[in-house]
């Protein structure tokens, strides 16, 4: 063996070892080699390939070379070799000795650079080649160098046995290309050998596999296992969400992930599903994994009913109070619930209870049971309505509106209906104004302050027909007998209610007369004294009493056309 392969094994073998001190891995490992093989031989690597010459000297490290020449001959492509192979490798390893990795180094040169490289390096089991290819796309150099391939702890993606490396048929194959086809190539091989890492413990074993693990959300989940080995093995959990398996870190749910015991506090009903299993190693091959397990959460169930709530109308269904939770909630986890009326207006309801729980998921974590509750009150809203006072001129024949002031207002889109009446009468006085039919519906409760409408005279002292009264007689109308020819006849029309042609004296019951005593009766004074008593005076000022287009008493209509015939008749007789 040259000098320089002794340093580099040993530097290997050196940094090996400062590894495990400085990180105290209790790994108990060896190695048997590098071995060199008892025989070699070729096979064909595709239909581009040339055969290697002297193939036996692939097998020794003794200065002497396998070679291949990889011209191009006019194809103007990639030229292969063929595969060349060293098998049987003499290795004899303690008994129960586990394989814990495998180096190839092989020394090579090639007579020009950047021509050659690697396209196929694989182990060999039982003459077969299998695992993965670990060619190097390095360019080989002009100078001698030795290239290695896999290591302490690099199965070459399969599994290993004392027997499989121990095996006659156990051994390495090796494929080249020149890619520059233009040049005239030899690749020369001096040696390919194999080194065996291997420990005399013993590799993990699961002893304890994990159980399925049915939770309620908020409940705390554990998986253990546990395996046997030596040294003994490290252990780290994995999971499974559908996409396959990946290593877990605490953090979020997770704690105690590298033990033999996984935590999961308050997993999402979400986490529903996932496998869990543990992987244990200790640098013997091969790792054991425990069988999976399957985590299931279900929803955390809660009552949340409404309570009982009142209020003053104010047009909505908002409810103050505060529904209560039945079961309660999960640490961190936030109430979002509300209650309504099941109406705006004013009565009993069913009080309506909504919403979710705040736990990061939209409240899918709980399964929630929604109770309303009979009842709720809303009582109607009270205001005052206040009459404001109205006057008219005694004679005048419409009233003016009865309007009111309001306090509090209404609620926005509210509005009142019906009307302020006021108590009936045309005579000179004061009459209540009642609420009459104004509403404003079942939602309000109305305190009504009762206005007066006030009847007055023209002017004080007025002892001549008022007005109202003389505009119900007609004009009389008087004709002079003509004068001698050369006079016309004339004719003169007098106003109604002049003084002194037909004087009527009607006095409001309750009212100071004008001039002297107030008879029990209201009294019609006619021309010549003749005095005739209507019908009894009016009480509360109106009634039947007065015409009722004029507001004046129907029963009055009676004597008032007997006064208008008397009247004219008298008249005539004057003349």
């Amino acid at each position: 063996m040259k000098s320089r392969g002794v340093w580099k094994y040993l530097a290997a073998f050196m940094a090996i070892m400062l590894a495990g001190v400085l990180f105290a891995v209790p790994v108990v490992a060896a190695s048997s080699g590098p071995n060199y093989a008892d025989n070699s031989g070729q096979v064909s690597y595709n239909s581009y390939d040339r055969s290697w010459s002297d193939v036996d000297y692939a097998r020794i490290d003794g200065g002497l070379y396998a070679y291949v020449n990889l011209e191009d001959t006019g194809s103007n492509h990639d030229i292969y070799s063929d595969r060349l192979q060293c098998w049987d490798y003499d290795f004899n390893l303690p008994s129960g000795a586990v394989i814990t990795g495998i180096e190839v180094a092989i020394e090579h040169y090639a007579e020009t650079d950047n021509d050659i490289t690697d396209v196929e390096v694989m182990l060999m089991k039982d003459g077969v080649r299998v695992g993965s290819n670990k060619a190097n796309p390095s360019h080989w150099d002009n100078n001698l160098e030795t290239f290695t391939y896999g290591g302490d702890g690099d199965w070459w993606g399969t599994t290993w046995s004392e027997a499989d490396v121990e095996d006659h048929d156990f051994g390495v194959s090796l494929a080249i290309v020149n890619d520059d086809p233009s040049d005239w190539i030899w690749a020369r091989v001096d040696y390919m050998s194999i080194k065996v890492y291997y420990s005399t413990g013993t590799a993990p074993a699961v002893t304890t596999h994990p159980s399925d693990q049915p939770i309620t959300y908020g409940d705390v989940a554990t998986f253990s296992a546990a395996a046997s080995g030596s040294p003994a093995p490290t252990v780290k959990w994995q999971v499974d969400t559908g996409s396959g398996w990946t290593d877990i870190a605490n953090g979020g749910v997770y704690s105690d992930a590298t033990t033999g015991t996984l935590t999961l506090t308050k997993a999402p009903v979400s986490y529903s599903g996932y496998l869990y299993r543990a992987v244990f190693t200790n640098g013997i091959a091969p790792d054991a994994n425990s069988n999976s397990a399957l985590l299931t959460v279900a929803q955390k169930p809660i009552t949340v009913t409404a309570v009982y709530d009142s209020k003053i109308y104010d047009g909505t269904t908002a409810s103050a109070g505060v529904p209560t939770i039945t079961g309660g909630l999960v640490a961190g986890d936030t109430a979002g619930f509300s209650q309504v009326f099941d109406g705006s207006d004013a009565g009993s309801w069913w009080m309506i209870v909504s919403g979710t729980v705040n736990d990061g998921a939209g409240g899918a974590n709980y399964d929630v049971d929604f109770e309303d509750y009979w009842y709720g009150y809303i009582s109607p809203k009270p205001i005052t309505v206040t009459a404001i006072n109205q006057t008219k001129m005694y004679g005048t024949i419409f009233d003016p509106p009865l309007t009111f002031n309001v306090s509090p207002a209404l609620i926005a889109g509210d509005g009142f209906s019906g009307s302020l009446v006021r108590v009936p009468g045309e005579w000179v006085g004061t009459y209540p104004i009642t609420q009459g039919t104004l509403t404003a519906g079942s939602n309000y409760d109305i305190t009504y302050v009762a206005g007066n409408f006030t009847i007055y005279t023209q002017s004080a002292g007025q002892t001549q027909i008022p007005a109202g009264v003389a505009t119900l007689l007609p004009p009389v109308t008087t004709t002079t007998p003509p004068a001698p020819p050369t006079v016309p006849a004339t004719t003169t029309t007098t106003p109604p209610g002049t003084p002194g042609t037909t004087v009527i004296n009607m006095t409001n019951p309750g009212s100071a007369p004008t001039t002297g005593p107030v008879p029990p009766q209201q009294y019609v004074t006619l021309p010549g004294g003749t005095s005739l008593p209507p019908t009894s005076p009016p009480s509360g000022g109106g009634g039947d009493n007065m015409p009722a287009l004029y507001g004046i008493g129907g029963g009055s209509l009676i004597a008032l056309g007997l006064i208008l015939f008397l009247g004219l008749r008298r008249r005539k007789e004057d003349r």
